[in-house]
């Protein structure tokens, strides 16, 4: 009696687990490597350095802005800085905060990585703040938690227009979401991320643009991935990650051409000036 009671209940458990695997955002195998299940925890920083005290006193001070040459053209450097990679997908692509930022020093000589403080908040970031993108799916890795997401489970995706978010209120939001958090985990970061967004609102600032160039800008400046809406809970880029899309044009175009071969829905959205 026991037995057929044990096996009846097991029955029942495996049966629910069938169940719960096809309802959308339900658990779903865990043997699938590229499950959203996989979402994980990373391991904290380590800051047992004492200099990482000089660094954390960098975020309570005003951030200059990054020297941008405004006679350079921002958008042709970004593609240079983040070429857009052959497509269709045959590997991963990936942008991350610290290689762009260090590729956008040698292309647009800003000096940023001349200072030791720069580097050593950079070495800390390390990996962090990284987007992948590849045949398989998107992988978004923070500064807390890296969310990957196969492209079965993709259910929407949202873009805008690079230039229309920079001179809408995108960089103010970037600059909003950080203030919003209390003590990001890495000393020195908010102190860099103003920098470069600052850098960036400078550069505009001082450029003044003909209808020609503003239509060209449209055109050649790209979309920049703003959320991805999946199975399960939605990921939204904000904060750092945000201006990682931006300064990431290769990322997103190869994010958007291949969500458009697998007939995902994708959505440019209009940005106010």
């Amino acid at each position: 009696m026991l037995d057929r009671l044990r096996a009846a209940k097991d029955a029942a458990a495996e049966l629910a687990e069938k169940a719960q695997r096809l309802i959308p955002g339900g658990k779903s195998d865990v043997d699938d490597p590229t499950d959203d299940e996989d979402d994980d925890d990373l391991p904290g920083v380590d800051l047992a350095d004492s200099d990482h005290e000089e660094l954390a006193r960098l975020d309570e001070e005003d951030a200059e802005p990054m020297a941008l040459d405004a006679d350079r053209s921002l958008f042709d450097d970004l593609r240079e800085i983040d070429p857009t990679p052959p497509l269709p997908l045959a590997d991963v692509h990936e942008a991350g905060f610290a290689s762009l930022i260090r590729r956008m020093d040698k292309v647009e000589g800003t000096g940023l990585t001349d200072q030791a403080v720069v580097r050593r908040i950079l070495d800390l970031v390390g990996d962090r703040l990284t987007l992948w993108v590849g045949p398989d799916g998107i992988t978004v890795r923070g500064l807390l938690r890296r969310r990957r997401t196969a492209w079965n489970h993709v259910e929407h995706l949202t873009f805008a227009g690079r230039y229309d978010m920079l001179r809408s209120g995108y960089l103010t939001k970037i600059i909003d979401d950080i203030k919003a958090k209390v003590g990001l985990p890495i000393p020195g970061l908010s102190w860099l991320i103003r920098k470069v967004v600052n850098g960036l609102a400078n550069w505009l600032e001082k450029k003044i643009f003909t209808a020609e160039e503003i239509e060209s800008l449209d055109e050649t400046g790209g979309n920049a991935l703003l959320a991805i809406q999946r199975r399960g809970r939605d990921i939204e880029l904000s904060g750092p990650l945000l201006l990682v899309s931006i300064l990431a044009p290769g990322f997103s175009e190869a994010v958007e051409h291949e969500a458009r071969a697998r007939g995902i829905d994708v959505e440019v959205q209009a940005t106010s000036a």
